[in-house]
């Protein structure tokens, strides 16, 4: 039986004291402790058995426990996906951001956004008139990651425009998209 399939199973089944148990615990710590975590391999290990911190007297570092739960869900990610092949798609998934604001104006608006640094080129922005973007849909390509703003002109006055925002990374001449935002709407002057 291969030690991927032990592995899923035993993720699956949630059995303790096992390859996928060990992995998880001793994996976690060494590659936290090679950043610099604080944290002991005992304290690694109650964090993955009880989802839990644990501590009384002791004080922990947020970012320390934080890298360790993202180390958990990092390796269930590698086991889950063991067989697939390693190709830039998988190796590129762009996070995404979310609108944070919506201005109106004369026949135009202008969409606020949280800067996203993580595996991200740009941005690209849709609009319509059509809450399902079934129809009418507008395009923005924003090319630099470090711009947060886009006003949007020559629009129609006193309609509402739904918009949503996706980052996307550019590798080997395609580009990667991240998930769309949540829909937010505004109505022109």
């Amino acid at each position: 039986m291969c030690v991927h399939f032990i592995g899923l199973q035993e993720k699956t089944d949630k059995y303790t004291g096992g390859i996928y148990h060990k992995t998880q615990i001793d994996l976690t710590y060494n590659s936290n402790h090679m950043e610099g975590s604080r944290l002991t391999h005992d304290q690694t290990r109650y964090i993955f058995e009880t989802n839990m911190i644990g501590v009384e007297n002791e004080v922990l570092n947020v970012d320390d426990v934080i890298e360790t739960a993202n180390h958990f869900c990092c390796i269930d990610m590698i086991i889950d996906h063991a067989k697939m092949a390693l190709t830039e798609k998988f190796i590129i998934n762009p996070k995404g951001t979310s609108i944070s604001k919506l201005s109106k104006a004369k026949k135009s608006f202008t969409v606020k956004w949280k800067k996203q640094n993580t595996q991200t080129t740009g941005y690209r922005l849709i609009y319509s008139m059509n809450s399902k973007f079934k129809t009418g849909n507008k395009y923005v390509m924003i090319t630099s990651n470090k711009t947060t703003s886009k006003s949007i002109k020559k629009l129609k006055a006193k309609k509402k425009y739904y918009i949503r925002i996706c980052t996307y990374k550019t590798g080997g001449g395609t580009k990667y998209y991240s998930g769309w935002s949540s829909v937010k709407s505004v109505t022109t002057k």
